[in-house]
């Protein structure tokens, strides 16, 4: 190091490397890096702990696994945007869910509306009247949540059926679903 041109030049290539290598552009690369392979190590892991602790919407609009639908049901918009299913008296719709979790049917309610018919194997039927007056509006996003019990592990099937009864204010006994939603309750 008696050479002063050879050190500060040596000096000036190293300060460059530090420059070039080590600084946060890189270090954020390398973390960027470490977090994907971290990832990438627990993905089925992590995959089934949100299988079983977040919500699933459950596809409407086509009659596959794990809905099936029977009986006169249309999509259809209530606003601009705004896509529902929607049935007459007698229409059926059945969805297979894991228990225990809570279905979680969100409707339209607006003068129109009539009732909901919920069941399932060891439950009772239930009743929903989506009817609310013409002075009120339309309620969008209406949440009705059905507790489904059961032995955790199984699934079960949940009916959802237009009642052909309404309520004697409502116009019509039509029904708008906008979505079901499958919360599971985590393991205590």
């Amino acid at each position: 190091m008696k050479d002063d041109q050879l050190r500060e030049q040596m000096g000036r290539a190293g300060a460059e490397r530090i420059r070039k290598h080590t600084n946060h552009i890189t270090m954020a690369r390398a973390l960027e890096q470490v977090y994907y392979e971290t990832i990438a190590a627990h993905a089925q892991e992590c995959t089934d702990i949100r299988i079983r602790h977040w919500p699933q919407t459950v596809p409407l609009w086509s009659n596959s696994s794990p809905v099936h639908l029977s009986g006169p049901w249309i999509q259809r918009e209530a606003v601009p945007g705004s896509l529902y299913l929607c049935g007459n008296a007698g229409a059926t719709l059945e969805v297979e869910i894991p228990v225990p979790a809570t279905l979680r049917i969100v409707a339209l309610r607006h003068a129109w509306s009539g009732i909901l018919c919920v069941s399932g194997e060891h439950m009772p039927v239930r009743y929903y009247d989506l009817y609310i007056d013409a002075r009120y509006g339309l309620e969008l996003e209406y949440p009705i949540d059905v507790v489904v019990n059961g032995i955790s592990g199984y699934k079960t099937t949940i009916k959802i059926q237009v009642h052909s009864e309404r309520n004697p204010a409502s116009y019509e006994s039509v029904v708008w679903l906008r979505s079901l939603e499958i919360v599971p309750h985590p393991e205590q």
